[in-house]
């Protein structure tokens, strides 16, 4: 019998494949490539974080007064 995967078991399976699709189509082949790959995706992410942090603790959002 197959466990169900939550939400975010589904989220990070598909994360997995995008970050894998991502790897190939940037030809990296080596872990430092890796590396790059995901500081940056990291970056992108706490990014994102910290605006809709902002967002909410403001009430609106970046450039509206």
């Amino acid at each position: 019998m197959k466990k169900k995967l939550t939400k975010k078991d589904e989220l990070m399976r598909e994360a997995g494949l995008l970050i894998g699709q991502l790897a190939q189509a940037d030809g990296i082949k080596t872990i430092d490539g890796i590396h790059q790959l995901t500081a940056g995706l990291i970056k992108q992410a706490l990014e994102r974080i910290l605006e809709v942090e902002q967002e909410e603790e403001l009430g609106y959002k970046k450039y509206q007064y």
